[in-house]
């Protein structure tokens, strides 16, 4: 039986599985730090 909330594991760091929704929403913080950065210029 297949639970709809369950996720793909893409990798492990060490014994800890890494699923996809971890994978997007580092993607996602990335992004908005980056935008953040570059509308305040205060990365510098």
């Amino acid at each position: 039986m297949n639970s709809p909330l369950s996720s793909a594991r893409l990798f492990h760091l060490g014994h800890v599985p890494i699923a996809q929704a971890v994978v997007t929403t580092w993607v996602i913080i990335a992004l908005l730090e980056g935008a953040a950065c570059l509308v305040t210029d205060a990365c510098r």
